[in-house]
């Protein structure tokens, strides 16, 4: 096929677009559609190829598969090898770790499969994981596996039926993508089934135009011009909260598929997209996507705090640099098969396999030594061994509970039952709040699920291990009542679960915020009906980055006590909204006590005005980015503490309102 400068253009605008986005600037919120850009242009480009070689009786699987693997690999397995110092320097224990999982997982051409199973793409910490973005390479590598198995069948034996068969596996994977985006949309972003559509999209084109392009209308340009219109529509007006994929990556992925199909040399779309600035970039595109992400996530790991704007638009800089370095002497040398190395298949065979087993190798002794730890100060190691939450009885997925749960009741006995009813916030003060609690003749039951705030009948609608939260929690609540509890802590991460925007009720679909204060509502006020003593305790502060992480970076550049802080403001205005929610809610009518409790007076301003430490000189109060330690859970439980003797004195008072 002949040489069309105007893609590499629109390669140029799909990879500026993501390394935009994930440089965290804001006007480029859905910049993350380069990703579905590249994956109509990838199925456009490989159906054209494979159908031109059917054509001539020059198609050979084996040519194929080394002519991506030479495309590919390379300049991949160069990228991942140079993240092995940075990682060895800068990541603590537990991230390099999962490092280590993504580095194996990567050389296989499944990390989608493992970063569907670990990390939200749109969550703060995926900031610094420097490998997330070779899902999508996952996810080509398994379709460029598959599809031309399914082109050379139908070629041999129903050839007439290639575009139609093509097409209603695109509809299907469609169909299958829209329902998964409320249903299953961890599974519906990273895994081939749901992406399948965007890379048939290019290969429809690639049919259409088998036979030759049309001659030159007077509307190609028009509807061109409105395919790039289209694109940066969804660039600037998409973001986070946009179900992707979903119906409504039809915009970006019909953007593109016009202009592919109506673009023509001598158009003016063609010619904006055929600037030598934008080919340049365009060329270089799948080194700079392949550099992006590490540059970022190393640079965030260097610093405590955010990274500056210069420090994003030198990152930027670097970025493009690396990948023309590796685009001139990585990519092409090797495409081009200049490379005696592995001049012939079996060279190049023997090359991945050893190249694939050292990655394995290395890999796999980061998995088995829980991150290597020795490679890092004993004094280090000690603190990120000492940095943990407790995790017990936190349900995450699945319904495997069943209620009551004799691990999950402490100081069992005990005359006065207490509940701890939340999320993972709520599971890491557990074991410290039961502590406290059995010199008081105190029993606790422990009902926590990740990702769930009390609530019962709702769920998180994005988030894998939060469809279970509405059944969880109405058993927790069944749970509360037919054992006489009498109080109840509810605890949860507030302001990240009143910050979304989609939940499921009851079964009947996503619904606003404003439906589920309602529910939170009617669960105190039921609650305080049936006679329980309520404890509400507030939001604490929390950090968009791990506190262990920032912890260690600040230990290796020689601080061996570091604070790690927010400032009092920040927090204020990030819980602004989930204040007044609770609050709201902890006004509305009840009859049983209800106390209020408020982390923020034992980590803000007590340290140094103005100021939230989430550690001080060198005791960490938060393990990662919300989680307690037990010296912060102890904070925490004496402000619960403090409300438990001031609701037992006011007993006899009537007194039903409390703040500690």
């Amino acid at each position: 096929m002949h040489y069309r400068r105007e893609i590499d253009g629109l390669r140029a605008v799909a990879v500026a677009s993501v390394i935009l986005f994930h440089a965290g600037i804001s006007s480029w919120s859905g910049g993350f559609v380069g990703v579905d850009i590249f994956f109509v242009l990838s199925g456009y480009l490989i159906t054209s190829l494979i159908l031109k070689d059917l054509q001539e009786d020059a198609f050979s699987l084996a040519r194929f598969y080394e002519r991506r693997a030479r495309r590919i690999l390379p300049a991949l397995f160069l990228v991942m090898f140079c993240c092995l110092p940075f990682a060895w320097l800068r990541m603590n224990p537990e991230d390099f770790e999962i490092f280590s999982k993504s580095l194996i997982t990567a050389a296989f051409s499944g990390s989608n499969f493992y970063f569907w199973r670990k990390a939200d793409y749109f969550a703060p910490d995926a900031e610094t994981s420097p490998l997330l973005h070779t899902w999508s390479l996952g996810v080509e590598e398994q379709f460029y596996l598959l599809f031309p198995l399914l082109l050379l069948f139908l070629w041999r034996r129903r050839r007439s039926w290639m575009a139609v068969a093509v097409a209603v596996l695109a509809v299907a994977s469609l169909a299958l993508s829209q329902w998964a985006s409320s249903h299953a949309p961890a599974m519906n972003f990273y895994l081939l089934p749901t992406r399948t559509w965007e890379l048939l999209a290019g290969a429809l084109v690639a049919f259409r135009q088998f036979h030759g392009r049309a001659a030159p209308r007077a509307a190609d340009d028009v509807l061109a011009a409105a395919g790039l219109s289209l694109i940066v529509f969804s660039i600037f007006y998409f973001d986070e909260g946009t179900p992707f994929p979903s119906v409504y990556a039809l915009v970006p992925i019909i953007g593109t598929v016009l202009v592919l199909h109506y673009a023509r040399s001598g158009g003016w779309t063609a010619r904006l997209l055929s600037l030598p600035l934008l080919v340049g970039l365009g060329q270089i595109s799948y080194s700079a996507y392949l550099w992006h992400q590490p540059v970022f996530a190393f640079l965030r790991l260097s610093s405590p705090a955010l990274p500056s704007s210069g420090a994003i638009f030198g990152a930027c800089g670097l970025t493009l640099v690396l990948a023309y370095l590796s685009w001139r002497l990585v990519e092409q040398p090797f495409r081009k098969n200049r490379v005696r190395l592995v001049v012939s298949p079996r060279r190049l065979s023997g090359a991945v396999a050893a190249g694939i087993l050292a990655f394995s190798a290395f890999a796999m002794a980061g998995v088995y030594t829980d991150g290597l730890p020795w490679r890092l100060p004993r004094y280090i190691q000690e603190f990120a061994a000492d940095t943990t939450w407790s995790r017990k009885c936190l349900h995450q997925l699945g319904t495997d509970w069943q209620f009551p749960e004799r691990d999950c009741i402490y100081n069992a006995g005990k005359p006065q039952k207490f509940a701890i009813w939340g999320d993972s916030v709520s599971s890491s003060i557990t074991p410290v709040l039961a502590q406290r609690l059995a010199g008081n003749g105190i029993e606790l039951h422990q009902l926590t699920h990740g990702f769930c705030a009390p609530i019962p009948g709702v769920s998180s609608d994005g988030t894998e291990g939060a469809r279970e939260c509405g059944k969880f929690n109405r058993d927790a609540y069944r749970y509360i009542i037919d054992q006489r509890i009498d109080t109840v802590v509810l605890f949860a991460s507030w302001a990240a679960f009143f910050g979304q925007d989609r939940f499921l009720v009851e079964g009947t679909g996503a619904i606003g915020t404003a439906s589920v204060e309602e529910k939170f509502h009617a669960t105190l006020r039921d609650l305080r009906r049936a006679g329980l003593k309520v404890i509400l305790v507030y939001p604490h502060p929390s950090l968009p980055v791990s506190v262990k992480s920032t912890a260690i970076a600040m230990m290796l550049r020689g601080d061996e006590k570091p604070d790690v802080e927010q400032a009092y403001e920040e927090f204020r205005d990030r819980t602004a909204n989930s204040y007044a929610l609770l609050d709201r809610a902890a006004a509305g009518p009840g009859h049983g006590t209800l106390a209020r409790i408020y982390p923020e007076r034992a980590f803000c301003n007590s340290f140094e005005p103005g100021k939230c430490l989430m550690m001080d000189d060198g005791t960490p109060f938060i393990a990662d980015r919300l989680h307690f330690t037990n010296h912060g859970a102890r904070l925490v439980v004496d402000e619960i503490m403090r409300a438990v003797e001031a609701m037992r004195a006011d007993h006899a008072t009537g007194r039903t309102d409390q703040e500690s």
